[in-house]
């Protein structure tokens, strides 16, 4: 028993030899605040959830996935293509001058015979077009186009019979939406990781509707997007996500055919990808950093209590008694 009584860190101090003072009370109480609030602090952080991040040169493995979906939303001046010749999946509305909805279903310009005169009468009420859908494209470097040229002889026509109306064609335009990738898993991806700067899949919505909306003259428009691979990885529940998102760039000039305008989108890879792994806490960390807040707080308020003291009994002249 000696063995351990010489071994004993932890002695116990006789109360003859300690004496309680305001000051050491003053100290003692601010401590214990300190301790209480970086314990609130430190459970807080332990009871959320970790986001680690990676960044990779080179491709990741996605499964063989060799196509990425295309989610878009967009109203322009004119309709350009039928649904059928654009895409299944890519849906039009025909829109009033305000935007609003109209009944009428877009006219057929495979068999109408009247096409030019019913794009005319839409032209002079001003009418717009919300195309919304989904495209699918490879997963390689391309361009989306929307464009005229196959209705060439339909806009020849016009020109002819109403050049007024003619001049008035225009792909002025406001892109409400567009992202890469499937919808879906990027519901669940924001759900899972919260709303921050690697679940924003919509660089759209930092565009001013403005920008474009008001062109009047023939334009071609250009949109350059660098597409980033992202790999969403939930430790937690055990699922993965993945999808993209992107930089953009945006251009506007002069049509090179008159009456014949475009809206050209070109994406790109970037040659990085991001895996975003969400991880619970390290509970031996926790541990560690409650034994560092105690330690460390009784350290310092204990300098600071005898710093207090001397200073004390320096004013007072209890020192030299």
């Amino acid at each position: 028993m000696r063995v351990f009584k010489n071994l004993d860190y932890f002695r116990k101090v006789s109360p003859e030899h300690t004496k309680p003072t305001v000051i050491g009370g003053l100290v003692s109480l601010c401590s214990l605040t300190v301790i209480v609030v970086l314990f609130m602090y430190e459970i807080n952080d332990f009871a959320r959830t970790k986001i680690k991040k990676d960044t990779y040169v080179g491709a990741i493995d996605r499964q063989g996935e060799e196509f990425i979906m295309v989610e878009i939303e967009q109203r322009s001046s004119v309709s350009a293509q039928s649904k059928e010749e654009v895409n299944k999946h890519l849906f039009k509305r025909r829109l009033d001058k305000k935007g609003e909805p109209l009944d009428q279903i877009d006219p057929n310009f495979d068999s109408s015979d009247n096409v030019v005169q019913l794009l005319s009468q839409a032209m002079e009420n001003d009418e717009q077009c919300n195309i919304k859908g989904k495209i699918i494209l490879e997963r390689v470097t391309g361009q989306v186009l929307l464009n005229f040229n196959n209705k060439i002889g339909y806009i020849n026509e016009l020109q002819r019979s109403n050049p007024n109306i003619a001049n008035k064609i225009s792909f002025s335009h406001i892109v409400n939406s567009l992202t890469f990738g499937d919808v879906s898993q990027q519901v669940a991806v924001r759900k899972r990781f919260g709303n921050n700067e690697h679940t924003a899949f919509d660089m759209m919505e930092f565009i001013d509707d403005a920008l474009y909306a008001e062109d009047s003259s023939s334009k071609d428009y250009f949109y350059f997007y660098k597409l980033v691979p992202h790999i969403f990885i939930d430790e937690v529940h055990l699922e993965q996500y993945s999808s993209y998102s992107y930089s953009l760039n945006h251009n506007a000039k002069q049509a090179q055919l008159s009456n014949f305008p475009q809206i050209t989108m070109i994406y790109d890879f970037a040659p990085v990808n991001m895996k975003i792994t969400k991880q619970q806490r390290d509970l031996s960390r926790f541990l560690v950093n409650l034994c560092a807040i105690i330690g460390g707080v009784f350290v310092i308020f204990g300098l600071i209590n005898r710093f207090l003291l001397s200073v004390k009994e320096t004013f007072s002249g209890e020192g030299s008694r």
